[in-house]
């Protein structure tokens, strides 16, 4: 079902991926605004200013589209595949029909289609933030790398908490769950 609409969800990485570096790349000319047109007068303002404007716009504009996309393209694969449950239901014979209670099969099969929407509709967000983190990593070791480092170290450490608690309170849901 994706293959179908794999150009659309490629076109939100891309645009995605895009967003992720332009913002990442803000810091940089925010940095060069402050030391040399600000603090070291060696640079003319308005450029800068012109080129933050139009980050900015850029930010916004592939922030949109790349959301449009992929909840596009989400929805459209959600749609075929309410078409292929439909068109199986469909091809049932009578005693097929009144095997099935089909109350509790429609429900499951809405319920399941929306978690494959949301799947779908994800890809581009990953795409985002795995690029921005990544991107925001190397802007932090470019500005600061001691500062970069202590990110980095309480990034592990947050991640290793998580993901250790993770087990646990996962476990202790399922439990309350069962009562």
């Amino acid at each position: 079902m994706l293959r179908r609409h794999r150009w659309v969800l490629a076109a939100g990485m891309l645009l995605a991926a895009m967003h992720a570096g332009v913002t990442g790349l803000l810091p940089l000319v925010q940095q060069i605004v402050i030391d040399d047109v600000i603090i070291g007068h060696t640079s003319p303002l308005v450029p800068w200013l012109v080129a933050l404007v139009v980050m900015g716009l850029g930010i916004g504009l592939l922030s949109a589209s790349y959301r449009y996309l992929s909840r596009h393209a989400a929805l459209r694969v959600q749609h075929d595949l309410r078409n292929r449950i439909y068109d199986t239901l469909q091809r049932l014979d009578f005693s097929g029909h009144s095997q099935l209670q089909s109350g509790q099969l429609v429900s499951r099969a809405s319920s399941d289609l929306r978690w494959v929407q949301v799947f779908a509709g994800f890809f581009a967000e990953i795409a985002d933030t795995g690029l921005g983190i990544v991107v925001a990593l190397i802007v932090m070791v470019q500005l600061s790398p001691l500062l970069a480092l202590v990110v980095i170290v309480i990034i592990g450490i947050v991640f290793a908490i998580t993901h250790r608690m993770r087990t646990k309170v996962h476990a202790s849901g399922w439990d309350a769950q069962r009562s």
